[in-house]
């Protein structure tokens, strides 16, 4: 055995071997540049909508521990629209995630 594997021995070892997948995906973190009111993923996707990130409205979001008992920070996200009731707001998350959350 010299140790090489054949091309058709790493054809066939990656159609049969276990699928690799990303990880979890959190739409909560993000990078913001220092005095940004967003963060760059945010800003790109309200670009994106043709937006003006100066002037589009904001609302922070409390992000809380995993036992929903403590708040451990907020999180500053553009609003793009609102519900015809008023109770739910789509916003863009700290990671650019576009998401319908119930407004408060």
């Amino acid at each position: 055995m010299t140790g090489r594997l054949s091309r058709a021995e790493i054809d066939q070892a990656l159609r049969s071997g276990p699928r690799i997948t990303p990880s979890r995906h959190d739409p909560w973190t993000g990078r913001r540049q220092p005095g940004a009111r967003f963060t760059d993923s945010q800003l790109l996707k309200i670009t994106d909508e043709g937006r003006n990130p100066r002037t589009i409205e904001a609302v922070d979001i409390p992000l809380m521990e995993e036992d929903r008992r403590v708040v451990v920070a907020t999180a500053t996200c553009p609003v793009l629209a609102r519900s015809r009731n008023g109770r739910r707001m789509l916003i863009v998350a700290p990671a650019g995630d576009k998401m319908w959350i119930n407004a408060r």
